[in-house]
């Protein structure tokens, strides 16, 4: 009939070819200059990341503070003019204070 396999035990440490000490250096040293490598990659792939965002974020700012300045000069013609519909007078009113409240959260709260 069938003959039950034999399980052996195997002890690495013999069975194994042993390296000397200075192949364990020259793995150990190759290993950290692999590593080092990939986090020196991957820092400046975070640096560009953060370039990216502040120049961006510079734009934002400069986009921003151009429009508060249009609808504060609109704002100046608005009150010259006596007849403007009630409407549109609204309409600017809300477009003020979101303009008002960017300008708070971008550009003042990073001044003071």
């Amino acid at each position: 009939m069938f003959e039950p396999s034999r399980l052996h035990e195997v002890n690495l440490e013999t069975e194994l070819p042993t390296q000397d000490e200075n192949e364990n250096k020259d793995l150990a040293s190759q290993m950290y200059v692999d590593l080092m490598n990939q986090l020196k990659e991957k820092y400046s792939k975070v640096e560009s990341i953060e370039k990216d965002v502040k120049r961006e974020h510079k734009q934002l700012v400069s986009s921003i503070t151009m429009l508060y300045g249009i609808v504060k000069s609109m704002e100046n013609v608005f009150n010259e003019t006596l007849e403007m519909p009630h409407e549109i007078i609204t309409l600017f009113e809300c477009l003020e204070a979101q303009m008002s409240e960017m300008m708070n959260i971008y550009v003042f709260s990073k001044l003071f």
